[in-house]
């Protein structure tokens, strides 16, 4: 019976302590730095040997809004997307391929997004390159942006638009 109330207590202290281990700490600094998807936190936490804790760690962060469901992160992400840039989908999804579980979520999200927004990224893409774009010829200025991973007719289409 002694056995058990030890191991009991061990247990408590583990559970406890390990909130003060630096790899705990690490962790919260991770998601302190911006929002992450729940995708990230648990590879994080796996990286971080914190497996034992994941339920406790995942609840807490979730009540401090440290860390959003795979779904809600991309559409955070894309939502607050104001780049200068000009993104592509292409390299929107490499870019967030690593952030969440589910490619077909990423693709589903990413097709939503450029149905709407594809001309207002291309157009984001020629203004930061317009000086560049002047110099060239119509066709390498249609071949610049489309191997960017914009489509050819909406690239014609923005392009149209401006004076070079």
């Amino acid at each position: 019976m002694s056995e058990i109330k030890n191991k009991e207590s061990l247990d408590g202290d583990v559970g406890d302590n390990y909130k003060s281990r630096p790899s705990y700490k690490s962790l919260l600094k991770y998601c302190g730095s911006s929002i992450r998807s729940s995708f990230e936190v648990e590879k994080k936490i796996k990286l971080l040997k914190l497996e034992e804790e994941r339920d406790e760690i995942l609840s807490y962060l979730e009540s401090y809004r440290l860390l959003l469901s795979d779904e809600k992160f991309l559409e955070n992400y894309l939502e607050n997307l104001s780049s200068v840039k000009g993104c592509s989908y292409h390299s929107l999804y490499r870019k967030l391929i690593t952030k969440v579980k589910s490619p077909k979520l990423l693709t589903s999200k990413l097709k939503e997004y450029f149905s709407k927004n594809e001309i207002v990224e291309i157009e984001k893409m020629v203004r930061r390159n317009k000086k560049k774009l002047r110099e060239m010829t119509n066709e390498k200025r249609l071949f610049f942006i489309v191997s960017k991973g914009f489509t050819s007719n909406r690239v014609r289409e923005v392009l149209n638009r401006f004076e070079f």
